[in-house]
């Protein structure tokens, strides 16, 4: 009886996932200066905070660790603010 080949299949890798990368940016928000973390390709507000050193933290945690890369992201019900999103976008027809 001849021997098979036995193919090894990777599940938990289905697809490449793109890296994320975190950001923090000065903001003025009425008034007060604001410092914003920013998922990068997404462009989402994961945290909005008064101190800097709060948001570079995060930052630094999630560059090393990639906690969301393989959902493409933060979901958008955790986020502050999520920009270019079709909750924020007027989709349909125009009355």
């Amino acid at each position: 009886m001849p021997k098979t080949k036995k193919t090894s299949r990777n599940y938990n890798r289905k697809f490449k996932a793109s890296n994320l990368n975190y950001k923090t940016k000065m903001i003025k928000k009425q008034g007060e200066i604001i410092w914003q973390v920013i998922e990068h390709p997404t462009k989402s507000v994961i945290l909005e905070s008064f101190f800097e050193e709060d948001c570079q933290q995060l930052a630094d945690f999630q560059n090393k660790h990639q906690v969301w890369k393989y959902n493409g992201g933060l979901p958008a019900f955790l986020c502050v603010d999520k920009k270019n999103s079709l909750i924020h976008r007027r989709v349909g027809p125009r009355r």
